[in-house]
């Protein structure tokens, strides 16, 4: 459990470098507007495979796929890394034996 926490809280440490990069781009002079930094720009950069070439078109989880590799890659991996904080931090209750039931 501590490992998914701590690489959710990585997670949460690249949204914010990400959406810093995103806010650059975004002040840069002359520049047009532009969507942002996709999350599928940032797959194809770490991976060197395109996003699109994993795809099969008629799946309902290539849908959902092609979705998040839309979002700006901040909000995808904040998302992420909430989600692993939360279930890194989430534990089984002990139930204390009393001689009281």
């Amino acid at each position: 459990m501590i490992l998914i926490r701590f690489l959710g809280w990585c997670l949460i440490v690249v949204a914010s470098v990400a959406a810093s990069a995103e806010a650059v781009l975004a002040l840069t002079p002359g520049a047009l507007p532009s969507p942002g930094l996709a999350t599928g720009e940032v797959w194809t950069l770490l991976s060197g495979i395109p996003a699109s070439a994993l795809a099969s078109p008629n799946h309902w989880m290539d849908m959902v796929a092609a979705s998040v590799m839309t979002m700006p890659a901040w909000t995808a991996f904040a998302l992420l890394g909430i989600v692993m904080v939360v279930l890194g931090r989430l534990r089984r209750r002990k139930h204390r034996h009393t001689g009281f039931i």
